[in-house]
């Protein structure tokens, strides 16, 4: 495995500073900054799976899905929807 916890928390720190650094940032939120979020909470699922941790990777997906939703990126975001689906479903 890749993955580690240390590599888990360096990514949510990361996703948590780019999500505050755009408080600062007048409305709405850049449609690329949307998606780059969406991409890294991807990771972050993806990460948090391979570490046996549905829980978390469902929290990301979901959120990423959100994310994709504001940057306009419909296939993404059914793409996500679908990660959070295939979860609750086992």
């Amino acid at each position: 495995t890749r993955a580690t916890l240390q590599s888990l928390a360096a990514l949510q720190h990361a996703i948590a500073d780019f999500d505050d650094a755009a408080r600062d940032w007048a409305p709405p939120l850049p449609t690329d900054h949307a998606w780059w979020l969406g991409m890294a909470r991807y990771t972050l699922g993806r990460t948090a799976l391979e570490l046996g941790d549905p829980v978390a990777a469902r929290a990301a997906f979901a959120t990423g899905a959100e994310d994709f939703a504001r940057a306009g990126d419909a296939a993404n975001q059914a793409d996500m929807l679908a990660r959070v689906a295939a979860i609750d479903t086992g």
